[in-house]
């Protein structure tokens, strides 16, 4: 124990170097306390292709942020499991303020003088009480006790940089480094999905509001129908050839016409919006899509598909889902963890080398200071604690082969799905594709019967009604197809 620091300006000026060098080496970043960012209104352009949509969309759409964030995290994770096979060099500075007080220590003082004898005394020796003194001829010595306090003080630091590798353990390092490596590829395929689930997203909405914007035209083209036949049966009945109940049946199909015209182009905003989300976009800007047809016509009929089989998807499907190579990574990794949680539970080897070196210490020795460790130890008991952690590990990874069956099992069930329904649609579009030229010809005819004097108004209502839902079906089966065709081209990992 030392009562006084001689130094003690070396070591202040030594804490703060430690505390500058820390600072620079590990910069804080607080970001809790950040404000959140404001929506980014996003302008789209004045035509939006499908290619342009889920190009902003792959840019925009907060899902892909969470994906890479996800990604991000995983890699910090493995970078921290890396950290064990490398040293840890850890430089730290130590400042003691320690003062103690010790009452009532008992304290001997010896002190030995000389005496010259007087005349007649003689020589021999004199033991004299009282003080509890001795004295004999010639010198005396003296020994005194008494009880005081001691005080302590000890005020310094010192220097130390730390050097510690593991240069031995059972399998512990790579254990985990195998979970955090099978983490990273999980959330490189999650990634990967997400990528594709946003791409048949903005496509099936993409094709939803032009389907819309389509079955619009239709609605009006009725509502002209209709209202040309109004016209023409108050014209009749001026002429005095038709009855107020004509005019009645042709002004009670134009109201409903109109109320269907309404009903489509709502949808147009409510598919609008629905595009807006699966892009990930804030904006009051106008959708404007890339239209299939020109003008007034309908959509033309799509291509034959190039994959025509089924089970060519489920092949494709088996091979290209990213959530099933997720899913395959989350059970390595899982597999890992079990190997890892026996190990803990079991016989355990581990050798570490520790070196440190203090450079200046003001209230100890200074120097170097090696140890190396041979450790084995067995978990004799815990209370159960490592076998509970092995049982946990064994139940993750039994849930993660299920939840890898049972996307399986989902990806399949899309698969036939999808593929049903655009088999179904290409049927529709045959079909629809007669039933409209069928029902323009009896419409024309219908009309040019009533112009003539020899048909009547519910003949052209009828006429009208026909054709509509012929058109209404054709337009539906056109973007069905093009809808079903992106879910199965998403089912099967080719997105």
């Amino acid at each position: 124990m030392f009562s006084t620091v001689s130094r003690p300006q070396r070591s202040i000026f030594g804490a703060l170097a430690i505390a500058a060098l820390t600072l620079n080496t590990y910069p804080i970043k607080v970001s809790a306390d950040q404000p959140v960012p404001p929506a980014v209104v996003t302008h789209l352009p004045t035509l939006l292709t499908l290619q342009d949509a889920i190009a902003i969309a792959l840019r925009e759409q907060p899902q892909q942020s969470i994906a890479a964030a996800e990604v991000n995290s995983a890699l910090g994770t493995k970078e921290q499991a890396q950290s064990a096979y490398y040293p840890t060099i850890t430089p730290s500075y130590s400042f003691e303020n320690n003062r103690s007080t010790e009452y009532g220590i008992a304290q001997n003082q010896y002190v030995t003088s000389s005496i010259t004898p007087t005349a007649g005394s003689g020589s021999g020796t004199t033991t004299s009480g009282g003080s509890g003194s001795t004295s004999t001829t010639g010198s005396t010595t003296t020994v005194a006790q008494s009880s005081g306090d001691a005080i302590n003080v000890i005020r310094g630091g010192g220097t130390t940089i730390s050097l510690k590798q593991t240069i031995l353990d059972s399998g512990q390092r790579e254990l985990t480094n195998s979970e955090a490596r099978q983490q990273v590829e999980s959330a490189d395929y999650t990634k990967e999905d997400t990528r594709q689930s946003i791409i048949a997203n903005v496509t099936s909405s993409y094709y939803g509001l032009l389907q819309a914007v389509d079955l619009v035209k239709v609605a009006q083209a009725q509502v002209t129908e209709n209202q040309q036949t109004v016209d023409l049966t108050q014209a009749e009945l001026t002429a005095g050839t038709a009855a107020k109940t004509d005019v009645y049946t042709a002004q009670a199909n134009l109201a409903t016409a109109q109320v269907t015209l309404i009903t489509d182009q709502n949808q147009v905003q409510i598919t609008t919006a629905q595009l807006k989300n699966a892009m990930g976009v804030v904006t009051d800007d106008p959708v404007k899509p890339e239209s299939l047809e020109t003008g007034t016509q309908l959509p033309p009929a799509p291509a034959p598909p190039a994959i025509a089989s089924v089970q060519q998807y489920y092949l494709l499907a088996q091979q290209n889902r990213n959530d099933i190579k997720a899913q395959l990574s989350i059970v390595d990794s899982d597999r890992a963890a079990v190997k890892l949680a026996r190990v803990n539970a079991g016989v355990s080897l581990s050798a570490d080398y520790l070196l440190s070196y203090q450079p200046a210490n003001d209230v100890g020795p200074k120097g170097t200071d090696s140890t190396f460790t041979l450790t084995g130890s067995m978990p004799l008991f815990d209370g159960g604690y490592e076998q509970g952690a092995v049982k946990i590990a064994d139940a993750a990874l039994q849930s993660a082969l299920a939840s890898l069956e049972q996307i399986r099992e989902n990806d399949l069930e899309a698969v036939q799905e999808d593929y049903a329904t655009r088999q179904e649609s290409l049927q529709a579009i045959q079909y629809a594709q007669v039933a409209v030229q069928a029902g323009q010809v009896n419409y024309d005819a219908a009309v040019a019967s009533r112009e003539a004097g020899v048909g009547t108004v519910l003949q052209i209502t009828t006429a009208e009604a026909t054709l509509t839902q012929a058109q209404e079906q054709y337009v539906t089966a056109i973007y069905n197809y093009y809808i079903a065709d992106s879910n199965l081209q998403r089912a099967a990992g080719l997105n």
